[in-house]
């Protein structure tokens, strides 16, 4: 069974790389190879949601996966994860709320890659969730950090690495093992994340990022957080310096902001009922089109792992995805070829966007 809204994301995510930094509004996105290794594993987007005739259930997602490099398929872990994560997060969040949505959404990812890889691959996933509350959520798995930038743009670590150092408390004795992963998505068995909810009245943004990027010195880092005037300024220098320091690993940083969740941008023309999904990532900025409909308790939108195929390198950042046979729905007593709904429509290589109809069904755990 193909999942289409699992299969665009996955193909956004996996376009080629045009340049080191994207940006949107106040959000930002930059990844870089290094001089170590031969290519990027990391994995990275901001996902911006925006509801028109609803706009108290908007929101924005600021994502970092980090493939493991010394596993076969550390990229391809990224890339299922994350993918298997947005699509959980777009079909539950609307209806269960951050800490159930959130909570679901990255089982499925952990299900997701364990099943295609059985344990050739493995991710980080940090992942910072803002609406429209007071409260900004976050889950983490592994050694990406999530970092609260105050009014004074000063850093505060507020995710804990999943590292043997981090565990016993040694981060700062030099022993071999300190940075060894206690636990990461592609796991053979159930994960113990880290979720949890904070205040995000005194705070400018989130910062997301995998260690390539933050072991920079912490004094260093917490200098170019004071001396950046914006997230896009922030996200340059931080990845400029982790190449100057002499990238031995693949960097990436993601900037949200924290006054208003995912407020739409203006000049924004949209249909009263579209959602509309903008997703910013290392391929550039694309829009996904989401017709809404009731939520549905059926099985059959759960998101599947066989639909996964290793990426084109060959692909262009805006290249149509490959077309998939749709999964048969129950037949209504009106449909016909002429209301069925247009989610078969591939993605113009001009503009990457999709008016996509599918039913929710909670993705609850097996």
């Amino acid at each position: 069974m193909n999942d289409i809204l699992y299969d665009r994301i996955l193909n956004l995510l996996a376009g080629r790389q045009s340049r080191a930094v994207e940006s949107m509004d106040l959000s930002a996105v930059g990844s870089i190879v290094g001089s170590v290794r031969n290519r990027n594993e990391d994995v990275a987007a901001v996902i911006n949601v925006r509801h028109g005739s609803e706009p108290s259930k908007d929101f924005m997602l600021g994502l970092v996966c980090d493939g493991m490099g010394g596993m076969s398929d550390g990229r391809e872990a990224a890339l299922i994860a994350a993918s298997s994560f947005v699509a959980a997060v777009l079909r539950n969040i609307r209806f269960s709320g951050p800490k159930h949505g959130l909570a679901v959404s990255l089982a499925s990812a952990q299900r997701a890659v364990f099943n295609e890889l059985r344990g050739s691959g493995g991710t980080t996933l940090s992942a910072a969730y803002v609406d429209q509350s007071p409260q900004a959520w976050l889950t983490h798995v592994g050694d990406s950090r999530i970092y609260a930038i105050n009014s004074s743009n000063e850093l505060r670590q507020i995710t804990r690495d999943d590292t043997i150092g981090a565990a016993l408390q040694r981060e700062h004795e030099n022993r071999p093992d300190n940075n060894r992963l206690i636990q990461f998505v592609g796991l053979d068995g159930e994960l113990d994340p880290q979720l949890h909810s904070f205040d995000r009245g005194s705070l400018n943004g989130l910062l997301v990022t995998s260690d390539g990027a933050h072991s920079t010195p912490p004094e260093l880092l917490s200098t170019i957080a004071r001396h950046s005037k914006t997230g896009l300024e922030l996200v340059r220098k931080m990845l400029n310096v982790a190449d100057a320091l002499g990238g031995l690993d693949n960097a990436t940083a993601v900037h949200i902001p924290c006054a208003s969740g995912a407020d739409a941008r203006q000049g924004d023309h949209r249909q009263d009922d579209d959602v509309v999904v903008t997703i910013l990532c290392s391929s550039g900025q694309h829009d996904i089109w989401l017709a809404p409909t009731q939520r549905v308790e059926t099985p059959s939108s759960r998101l599947p792992v066989s639909s996964y195929q290793k990426p084109d390198n060959r692909r262009g950042a805006g290249a149509a995805a490959p077309e998939n046979k749709r999964a048969k729905k129950p037949k209504s007593p009106r449909q016909n070829a002429k209301n069925r709904p247009q989610d078969e429509l591939p993605l113009p290589i001009e503009k990457p966007v999709a008016k996509l109809d599918f039913s929710d069904d909670g993705d609850s755990k097996s």
